[in-house]
């Protein structure tokens, strides 16, 4: 079989919801009965993320969802490379003064291409295959995504695991194969420094448990802030621009608790983030910065659906 007639084998033909694929996958979905304040939704069920374009995570496995005309094959290797990082900055930009219709859409696609974005990461860092649904339907160009959404006509739960050939951690530029894994069994060199090199603001500080000072010093639990931004994996959680290199070769992050300690936030990995200096700033003093505490505890609750009491 040429190259070309492997793609069309591939190419979905029966109309699928993505819910059923996603359990198909061996991801639980019971969650998608459920709004975010935990009532039943209104509407049907399949219809909750069905937008959504990454799945599972954690201890299930992770699928992706990608367009059927965006594969590409070469001697027999099926194969997508793509940028999704990328995507999510070029998706942001275009929200820029446009009407608000177009900016939630926008600001929504990017939000989507970075979970793809850090679920190529994760397992990257974990050598774990992915499983992927393959789309056809009315996909539009890049740079018409945000100004408009794509239509999907076709779906199919690929049986074949596809694995992470590249992932350049500096850019976001990945390589996902069809059917191959990688040789060696290693972690791919996504990182220059280790993967557990990341540091925040309070890196170089030892903060004691509560103390009276000129004022009052909230417990900060280093474990906690380790394991946020272990989770962020060195890319801000709310615009997903990477943080940046220090002098030492670590990623800089900032990490923020979305419920102030102040305000009797606890100190618990769902309730922390790992963002960039600039978002941290907004998070505090922009003059829309509850709706970003909003996003922020959306973003949170997608890691953490059953811990957060808010």
């Amino acid at each position: 079989m040429d190259d070309k007639d492997l793609l069309e084998s591939l190419r979905p033909i029966q109309t699928k919801r993505i819910m059923d694929l996603v359990e198909q996958a061996g991801i639980d979905v019971s969650k998608w009965s459920f709004n975010e304040n935990g009532g039943p939704v209104k509407a049907s069920p399949a219809a909750n993320y069905c937008y959504e374009w990454a799945f599972g995570g954690d201890q299930e496995p992770t699928l992706l969802c990608i367009w059927h005309k965006s594969l590409k094959a070469s001697k027999g290797q099926i194969f997508f490379a793509d940028n999704l990082r990328q995507l999510g900055l070029d998706l942001v930009r275009i929200a820029e003064n446009k009407d608000q219709k177009i900016r939630s859409r926008a600001n929504s696609q990017s939000k989507r291409a970075r979970n793809f974005d850090k679920a190529l990461i994760t397992c990257s860092q974990k050598t774990q295959p992915v499983r992927v649904v393959l789309l056809v339907g009315d996909e539009l160009p890049k740079d018409d995504l945000g100004l408009d959404s794509s239509k999907v006509k076709y779906r199919w739960l690929d049986p074949e695991p596809w694995f992470i050939h590249k992932y350049q951690m500096e850019t976001g530029a990945f390589r996902l194969v069809r059917s191959e894994p990688l040789q060696t069994q290693v972690p791919l060199p996504i990182v220059d420094s280790p993967p557990d090199k990341f540091i925040d603001q309070f890196s170089n500080f030892d903060y004691p448990e509560k103390r009276t000072l000129t004022g009052t010093v909230y417990v900060r639990s280093p474990e906690v802030r380790e394991s946020v931004l272990k989770r962020a994996t060195g890319v801000c959680e709310f615009c997903g621009q990477p943080g940046f290199k220090t002098a030492a070769g670590r990623i800089y992050l900032e990490t923020h608790h979305v419920i102030p300690l102040e305000d009797d936030g606890q100190d618990k990995e769902w309730n922390v983030v790992a963002i960039c200096p600039n978002d941290h700033r907004r998070a505090h003093h922009a003059e829309d910065h509850e709706e970003i505490k909003s996003q922020l505890l959306a973003i949170l609750a997608k890691h953490y659906p059953s811990a957060i009491p808010y």
